[in-house]
Formats: structure tokens, C-alpha cells, sequence
């Protein structure tokens, strides 16, 4: 596993466990990059973050992208909505928006190209 996979992953468990204040700059976006503001979350940058061979080699695409789906579905993000900084809300819900839509795409191209 990569450096930048164990970093997501660590991002993710300091947000969940967590009931510290969430800007922007603290979700652990699916990118290799920290993302400035969510035009720079695209399908293309999640793709190549949750599909690359640094993610794992015991799980398959579509089981990553099913557990990305998991963490990214807008209502269960609802459930740091207390915590969101109120001038991040904006950026942070369109981000979320975002990878949730991306995630949807790539579990159908995924589906249809695995049969």
C-alpha cells in the first residue's frame, strides 16, 4: 500500500474519530493530491487515486470503488454536518457532491466493463 493511500486512510480515521472542527482542507478527499477547492476534485483524479495498484493488491476495482461509495454517499456525510466549519459548508458539500457523482460513474463503467 502507498504512502498516499495510508494517508487517506489515516485522514479518514482522525475524522471519524474526531470531534474537532472540519474545514476544507481536512477531508481526506480521494486524490493524491490535497485538493485547494473542488474544482480540482474530478472523476479523472479519483479514478487514478482509487484505482491505482498503490490502493491494494487483494481488492478489486469494483469492491474499492463499493467502499468509496460507502464513505462518499451525501447522506451518510450528513453526519458531520455539526462540525463543518461554516464558511468551508459550501466548498465542502460541492466537493462531497462531486466525488459522490464520480463514484456512481466509475461502479457503472466499472460494472459494465467486468460484466
Amino acid at each position: 500500500m502507498g504512502s498516499a493511500w495510508r494517508a487517506y486512510e489515516s485522514r479518514w480515521e482522525t475524522l471519524l474519530n474526531s470531534q474537532g472542527p472540519i474545514t476544507f482542507a481536512s477531508v481526506p478527499w480521494p486524490t493524491h493530491h490535497r485538493p485547494a477547492d473542488p474544482t480540482a476534485i474530478t472523476i479523472y483524479n479519483i479514478a487514478a487515486f482509487l484505482l491505482s495498484p498503490e490502493h491494494s493488491n487483494v481488492m478489486t476495482a469494483r469492491d474499492r470503488l463499493r467502499n468509496a461509495v460507502r464513505k462518499w454517499h451525501t447522506d451518510k456525510f450528513t453526519r458531520f454536518a455539526n462540525r463543518i466549519v461554516p464558511e468551508d459548508k459550501a466548498m465542502i458539500d460541492e466537493g462531497v457532491g462531486i466525488v459522490a457523482r464520480a463514484l456512481t460513474q466509475l461502479l457503472e463503467l466499472e460494472k459494465r466493463r467486468s460484466g
